[in-house]
């Protein structure tokens, strides 16, 4: 616990903390999504600097754009959980790997295997960026609770 002498803050505390935020993040996968796409977008905006010239907005279409298709194919999975088990991860891998499809369709005439690196360097800046804000949600609900 915290101490006023010497304020720390309980490792276990944040941990579980984390977990809530992340449990809550997955209840409201929707609408959690929606919020972290200008996330995404600055996070392939930046694995994407000079390729195809695009600024940030262009950035933020393409990945709504690509999100909602993914919504749509999520839609269609879950109809087949009831014969599939644990179906999140095996639509987590479904929905990258249509999102690096369209960025290599969408970049034609770049190699194909400079997009896809590209891509999942894109993605890794995004979990982090998410992992973050997973963190800073965290810290900012103990910060609240033992201060307010």
């Amino acid at each position: 616990m915290k101490s006023s002498a010497n304020p720390q803050l309980d490792p276990s505390l944040m941990i579980s903390t984390m977990a809530k935020v992340y449990a809550w993040m997955n209840a409201h996968f929707t609408a959690t999504r929606l919020l972290l796409l200008p996330f995404e977008a600055l996070a392939f905006r930046l694995a994407f600097h000079r390729v195809g010239k695009l600024n940030y907005p262009e950035w933020l279409l393409i990945t709504a754009i690509v999100t909602v298709q993914t919504f749509v194919l999520w839609t269609l999975l879950i109809l087949l959980q009831r014969w599939i088990p644990q179906p999140q991860p095996w639509l987590m891998a479904l929905s990258i790997a249509y999102i690096v499809f369209s960025l290599v369709q969408y970049f034609r005439e770049y190699p194909k295997w400079k997009t896809v690196l590209r891509a999942l360097l894109g993605f890794v800046m995004f979990m982090v960026i998410n992992y973050f804000l997973i963190f800073a949600s965290a810290a900012v609900l103990i910060f609240t609770s033992t201060h307010g």
